[in-house]
């Protein structure tokens, strides 16, 4: 151990010398391993040339920091406008502190490429960053070089305490060691999107790699659209959906260009062309097998017609028109794979071949293909360069200055070999056989690309100066857009790294690592979700916030002659330099993120009183500071202090899709219109219009409106809102005049972003007042009888804007300086109402508005604001808008259907038209809980719909809606919010509103995104707030309101869940983060408005109900009872684990608990490190006692291949990898019980999936091992336990221990003597152990082996809950195979009583159904396994029962008639027969039920 210290903090000593500076690792050393908070604080990857840190480091203050440069090219205006957001990412904090660096100047030699990077561009840089300057200096001879110097500034950048931005000083000379460094994506396989495309091309940009290998088609699928050969794609891809346009390459490629990335196509032939084939009938060649039968899936060209070559002579010069890189690939991989049945089996081809004296030789026939083809390409475009797969030049094809990509070799020795071949014969080389990134393997893998060296093969200077570079590669049969970029990140960078800096100094993957732990928690505070790459480990911001919406687009500030506002562009720059000014400079607007920056400046004014009267002070939050602003009711002073744009109430809309964050608000109320009525005194117009909501939180007041019962109710719908308007009709004309159709738009204000909105010119702002209960009519009509006699004559004159939509928001200016006083996002708009008829009210109206939701401390704050209008019929008017917004029907539909003044019209009539349509939804439900450090959150574990959650910890609650199904899109048109409460099947008003963070659409308009901050301190969240017993849960219900398109009444999601609540600094060792899913069915039927004929495609909504309701419903009904009547359940209790079916458990089935205090890891830890540092490994004294209580589940496969002294057996794992690859003579019987084994288990249920894959692997290679023993499928069962724990490989070094050195395999073997002994010595043990027991089973026939034999040959995990088969191993593992003994005797003491009363057959059913049953609880098992401890069973007790099992056993030998024992033998084969079908019986019962 002190040896392995000093290495390491020798390593921490290199670090910073060499590397950078690297964050204290402290003491605390895992498992030898390295520390997990091991890193460097601003290390470079890829490693410098030639780099050398100072001592001190800068201050940097986004706000005060420039980018600068008198060069004139739209890559670096680019890159100018892209780097601030990755210097600085979006949680940066607000610093009031002077930055000591201040700007970066960077300077380019050459003039600015018009055209694409190519292979000969220069990419050298360097950078100076002085300690007493705080002008940092950027030069290059290219663009290309200033973009790779960009990137190494920013990663100089770090954020030490998470308080302030850091940034080391230092020289840097710089250059890459090969020219290309290249990424291969796979299109065919899977088609990846072009969002997934560019974020991997800003991830490669940021490793410095700088060729895009776009393997874009292949036999799967033809997803390139060709303009002259269009049956290609539409024939060849899989959808007319899943295809590449012109256009979207062509964007693809411009984006690359600005990241200084070439894109090089390839377009495989002439093999792997099966999609080709279909849209070009003729061009590939029929292929038939040995019986002469047709293979129905052709897989290469013909090359024997004139036809192929002219198709290909048009499309490849299409294809060079597009693709402007000097370089192409034409593939030419594994052609031999298709040759025999293809051209040797096809009798014109064949014919071909002996006609041109080929012979049976392919090759040739391959070589002349590509003789005749290669110069039609070159010939389609000028310095066109050709790239192949290395078989091509290996078949010795005259190819001249043709590029040898090498993908062969499975070991290092064979892949620097066919380097070393392919450079001798004089060819460019590109290396990625040692790079293959889709095959992935347990553990750190990325050590092994580190290790591999383009040029590590023996040759000749000159051969290795033949070496391009290098390609990792990541082919697409199990990789898409859900998991590549984890996938390929940052394994890939061990590539980039290798194929950038020079290898005499970047050869460790010990020095390495610190700088690739830093550069992953890099990407991942920049929006990335890179993988673990290492042993455990951990990054200060870990992947949480930006999960799914990676890199937004970074605000920012861009001078040219004048500064401006922009906004990172969503499109590409096009591949042409656009005229720029000389002079570009970019400043950082704020320090905050994008999302929370405003895009628009707004004025701010100072508020002075001279006149005291009602005065309502309203907070907002925004994310670097809380303003207060001050509303008061004056005549003196109109202008008011304004809320920043970015105010938290009103949060961009987290889509890809380019909005105004003026027109979005994101915290929504569930609302919907009410009270909207006609009413002869009051001129027609509506009393009062509610946006109904569940009680905030904190605000305990009745629920309540007040409105006269004599008035008539509209349903609730947008038709009774056109009705209304017609009725209206009359007062038009005298409305119009105050009321305009857009809001005031200079003198400073604000522009208008609502797509259209209704402006109350001819009003006063009364003032406001805080008002109880925001829903209470009356309460609002006193307050507006108080404001309308304090302000008779001292109102102010105000201009009020009201949104078409919720997503809108409300806006009050001044009508004297057109300055805007204040915004009322419309979702916190509760109530409005108009004053009484025939009262000094009548012309006023009124607004309540929730300026803060209720906290853990604080109740909800209310405002009622009121307002007078000059025309009194303009308030019903600005009711009927405030209903229009809360309804989302735009107000110029309203507007078109208003009549003339002398309009006749009559109320709406409605009838039903149409069939009905059905669709189904689902809804995804996660929680996000504040990690211990509060500077993030992370994902809450879950298992079996039930999370596991902290009490004290604020939360967020994020639910995915998704449409799975129906005849069209029922896109969310708005979201009122998302609500939680605990229990469940709850009413409306049971839920309570949470605070919207974010709400917008995921990737199409299918998919809606609902994110919401739950303070679990609140009071009304104090069930879910309030640790659980250990076998309680929780019910909890989540719910969202949301208008679907087309459907103008709200729909609610409710998703059920548990949850089991632990103490707050609880640790979650073993955790499953996943969603909590339900489906929803809707069932829709078109409603046609006779009045109004643009409302012909309105649909109502018949039926909506969730599987969980259909079920709960199904069961109530079973029961008699009617499902409206079921109680709300609050707790859960544990599942009843004494269950009396008849059914035998199924095996694999039960709950492992995964839960482990901290106090216990601690001793583990302990006791492992100390186990591990012995000389001669000797286990420590503390370990049995350990072990007895229970190894941790997490902990488990590590212990388990201690105690097997496999923990590092390669030579073991070679042999398993070996056996893999021969024959098995038992594969059939292997293959026929697999499923057959633990199929109560996820793992194990999937036919064809992973874990039966390596459940069959492990059987077949041990069957091949042990020969003697073979396969027997009681060792399945072994196998799939450890296979729970343990990648496949150790599982089967720990079986073949168990077997051999533990002696289970003596049971196994021929005639079954030793397991015959192993029951005489447990019927002995029950004869003096348990005397009661013996002489019962004696009366009833019972023989030990009716009962022990599956104990005793699968090591109980046959039919024992899982809990306890783990128990059992661990006990195994440690103290042998008298183990079984111990726990046999066990079970049958604890079941003594029961089992006296029963018969044979009771006795029979009782082991098989009844005992396993009985410990599928932890405390049942641990109970248990204390019991059998506790047992004292001496060796020379067992001695002697065996001494005398043989003794008896010669005497029968001697004694017995030859004749009669060999009867007795058969009879006992008989019984063996029967035993084992019985056994298989069961299995296959099992079976059947776990399919059932």
């Amino acid at each position: 151990m002190k040896s392995c210290h000093s290495l390491l903090v020798a390593i921490v000593i290199l670090q910073f010398l060499t590397f950078g500076e690297t964050t204290a690792p402290g003491q605390h050393w895992y498992y030898g391993r390295p520390a997990p908070g091991l890193m460097t604080q601003g290390g470079v990857w890829p490693l410098p040339w030639n780099i050398t840190y100072g001592t001190d480091n800068h201050t940097i203050v986004p706000s005060q920091f420039q980018l600068t440069s008198t060069y004139s090219c739209d890559i670096l205006s680019d890159a100018f406008l892209r780097y601030p957001k990755l210097m600085f990412p979006s949680n940066s904090p607000t610093l009031s502190i002077q930055g000591t660096l201040t700007s970066l100047t960077v300077t380019i030699v050459a003039p600015c490429p018009t055209g694409v990077p190519q292979l000969e561009m220069d990419e050298s840089y360097q950078l100076t960053i002085l300690p007493n300057n705080p002008q940092a200096v950027l030069t290059a001879n290219e663009v290309w070089g200033a973009l790779r110097g960009l990137e190494t500034f920013s990663q100089l950048i770090f954020f030490p305490d998470l308080t302030s931005y850091q940034i080391r000083t230092a020289t840097v000379n710089d250059r890459p060691r090969f020219p290309h460094r290249g990424v291969l994506f796979d299109t065919s396989r899977h088609f990846l999107p072009l969002r997934t495309l560019r974020t991997n091309l800003d991830i490669m940009a940021q490793n410095k790699l700088n060729t895009f290998h776009w393997h874009i088609v292949d036999s799967e699928a033809f997803p390139y659209v060709s303009t002259t050969f269009p049956n290609l794609s539409k024939m060849g891809a899989y959808t007319p959906t899943h295809v590449y346009q012109q256009s979207d390459v062509k964007d693809v490629i411009a984006y690359a260009r600005l990241r200084g990335i070439r894109v090089v196509v390839e377009f495989d032939t002439p093999g792997h062309t099966g999609s080709w084939g279909l849209g070009q009938p003729g061009l590939l060649s029929a292929c038939f097998d040995s019986n002469n039968n047709p293979d129905p899936y052709p897989n290469i060209i013909d090359p024997t017609q004139n036809t192929t070559y002219q198709f290909l002579a048009s499309f490849f010069s299409e294809v060079l028109s597009v693709f402007p890189d000097n370089y192409i690939h034409l593939g030419g991989d594994e052609v031999l794979t298709y040759t025999q049945n293809c051209w040797l089996n096809n009798p014109q081809v064949h014919q071909y071949m002996i006609d041109h004296g080929y012979g049976n030789d392919t090759t040739l026939l391959e070589n002349e293909y590509f003789n005749r083809f290669l110069p039609l390409v070159l010939a389609a475009r000028n310095n066109t360069k050709i790239v192949v797969w290395q078989e091509v030049l290996d078949n010795k094809v005259a190819a001249p200055n043709t590029i040898a990509h090498v993908w062969k070799g499975y070991t290092s020795d064979e892949q620097m070999n066919e380097m070393a071949s392919v450079t001798a014969a004089g060819h460019l080389a590109i290396l990625s056989s040692c790079w293959y990134l889709n095959y992935i393997s347990y553990g750190d893998d990325w050590r092994k690309y580190y290790a591999c060296d383009p040029t590590g093969f023996n040759g000749t200077d000159a051969q290795k100066k033949l070496v391009l570079g290098g390609e990792l590669a990541m082919w697409g049969e199990l990789v898409d857009a859900t998991n590549i970029l984890p996938r390929m990140w940052p394994r890939g960078s061990s590539v980039a790294e290798q194929l950038w800096s020079d290898r005499a100094q970047a050869n460790s993957a010990v020095l390495a690592w610190p700088r690739l732990h830093e550069f992953r928690c890099r990407l991942l505070r920049r929006g990335y979700p890179a993988e673990p790459p290492e042993d455990p480990s951990y990054c200060p911001e870990e992947w949480d916030v930006e999960y799914y919406f990676p890199n937004n687009p970074t605000t920012i500030t861009s001078t040219t002659s004048t500064t401006t506002t922009t906004t990172t562009p969503s499109t590409t720059t096009p591949c042409v330099a656009p005229a720029t000014s000389n002079n570009t400079t970019i400043s950082i607007a704020t320090a905050t993120s994008a999302s929370s920056a405003p895009t628009t400046p707004v004025p701010t004014t100072n508020t002075t009183t001279n006149t005291t009267t009602t005065t309502t002070t309203i907070t907002t939050t925004t994310a670097s500071a809380s303003v207060r602003l001050m509303i008061t009711s004056m005549s003196a002073s109109r202008k008011l202090s304004v809320s920043s744009a970015s105010d938290s109430d009103n949060p961009p809309t987290p889509t890809y899709e380019p909005s105004d964050s003026d027109s979005v608000a994101l915290e929504g109320k569930g609302r919907k219109t009410t009270d909207i009525m006609p009413e002869e005194d009051r001129e027609k117009t509506p009393k009062a219009v509610e946006a109904e909501v569940d009680p905030d939180e904190g605000a305990n007041f009745e629920r309540r409106t007040s409105t006269p019962t004599t008035l008539p109710r509209f349903p609730h719908s947008v038709e009774n809102l056109h009705a209304l308007a017609q009725q209206l009709g009359e007062k038009q004309d005298s409305v119009e005049q105050a009321v305009g159709s857009t809001p005031p738009a200079e003198n400073g204000s604000p522009e208008k972003k609502e797509s259209e909105s209704t402006v109350f010119n001819q009003i006063s702002y009364l003032g406001c007042s805080s008002i109880e209960n925001p829903s209470s009519e009356k309460e609002m009509l006193k307050i507006v009888a108080l404001m309308n006699a304090e302000k008779e004559h001292d109102a102010i004159a105000v201009t009020l804007s009201v949104p078409s939509s919720s997503f809108g928001t409300v806006r009050l200016f001044d009508t004297a300086t057109q300055a805007e006083m204040a915004t009322f996002p419309v979702h916190r708009i509760r109530f409005c109402a108009r004053g009484q008829t025939e009262t000094p009210e009548r012309d006023c109206f009124a607004l309540s508005f929730t300026q803060q939701n209720a906290t853990a401390n604080e109740r909800a704050i209310h405002q009622c604001h009121v307002f007078r209008c000059y025309v009194p019929e303009a308030a019903g008017k600005a009711l009927l808008c405030f209903a229009a917004a809360f309804r989302n029907t735009p107000i110029s539909e309203i507007r078109r259907s208003l009549p003339g003044p002398k309009s006749n019209a009559t109320s709406p009539s409605t009838e039903l038209t149409g069939t009905e349509e059905d669709y189904q939804f689902e809804a995804f439900l996660e929680m996000k809980e504040e990690d211990s450090s509060k500077k993030g959150y992370t994902l809450c574990p879950q298992e079996k719909n039930c999370f596991k959650l902290r009490r004290g910890r604020e939360k967020r609650v994020v639910m995915h809606l998704q449409q799975i199904s129906g005849p069209r899109t029922l896109a969310v048109q708005k979201c009122f919010g998302l609500l939680l409460a605990a229990g469940r099947n709850l009413r409306q008003s049971d839920m309570h509103l949470l605070d919207m963070q974010s709400m917008g659409r995921g990737n199409d308009n299918r998919v809606y995104i609902i994110e919401a901050l739950w303070d679990p301190n609140a009071h009304n969240f104090e069930v879910l707030n309030t640790e659980t017993p250990r076998e309680t849960r929780v019910f909890m219900t989540v719910a969202a309101d949301v208008i679907l398109a087309g459907i103008d009444e709200p729909v609610r999601f409710n998703v059920e869940c548990k949850a089991r609540i632990f103490h707050q600094h609880e640790r979650f060792w073993y955790v499953t983060r996943k969603a909590v899913v339900d489906r929803y069915f809707l069932t829709t039927r078109k409603v046609q408005d006779a009045a109004n004929s643009s409302n012909s495609n309105a649909r109502e909504v018949v039926r909506f109900e969730s599987v969980t309701e259909r079920e709960r419903s199904m069961a109530r009904l079973s029961l008699g009872r009617s499902p409206s009547k079921m109680v709300t359940q609050l707790i859960h209790p544990a599942d009843d684990d004494e269950s009396d079916s008849d059914e035998p458990l199924l095996s694999g089935s039960g709950d492992v608990c995964r839960e482990c205090s901290e106090d216990v890891l601690s001793e583990w830890a302990e006791c492992l490190r100390s186990w591990k540092d012995e000389a001669n490994k000797q286990r420590p004294k503390e370990l049995n006692g350990l072990i007895r209580n229970g190894i941790p589940d997490v902990l488990r496969g590590e212990v388990w291949q201690l105690l097997a002294g496999v923990q590092n057996d390669p030579e073991m794992m070679d042999t398993y990898r070996c056996l893999l690859g021969k024959e098995c003579p038992s594969e059939q019987v292997i293959l026929r019980d697999i499923h057959r084994t633990f199929p109560a288990h996820e793992f194990f249920k999937e036919a064809g999936g992973v874990g039966q894959d390596s459940l069959y692997k492990i059987s077949k290679a041990y069957s091949l091992y042990d020969e003697e023993v073979g396969y027997c499928q009681g060792l399945s069962f072994l196998g799939a336990s450890l296979l729970l724990h343990m990648p496949e490989e150790q599982a089967f070094c720990v079986l073949v221990k168990i077997m051999f050195d533990y002696g289970l395999r003596d049971l196994f073997k021929l005639g079954f003597d030793a397991l015959h002994l192993r029951f005489y010595q447990l019927q002995r043990l029950i004869d003096d152990y348990i005397p009661d027991l013996s002489p019962h089973f004696a009366d009833l026939g019972i023989e030990t082996h009716m009962f022990a034999s599956q104990w005793f040959l699968t090591l109980f995990t046959a039919k024992f809950p899982l809990q306890m088969v783990f128990f059992i191993i661990d006990l195994f593992l440690s103290e042998g195979i008298n183990t079984i003994f111990h726990i046999s005797l066990a079970l049958l003491r604890a079941s003594k009583k029961d089992l006296l009363q029963l018969d044979f057959e009771g006795v029979l059913k009782y082991f098989r159904v009844a005992l396993p049953r009985k410990y599928r609880t932890e405390s049942n098992a641990k109970e248990l396994i204390h019991q059998a401890v506790k047992l004292r069973l001496s060796h020379k007790r067992l001695s002697k029962y065996e001494k005398d099992y043989l003794a008896y056993k010669k005497t029968i030998e001697t004694t017995q008639d030859p004749l009669e024992r060999a009867n007795q033998e058969v009879q006992n084969l008989k019984e063996t027969v029967m035993r084992l079908e019985r056994e298989n019986d069961d299995l296959a019962h099992e079976l059947v039920t776990s399919k059932i």
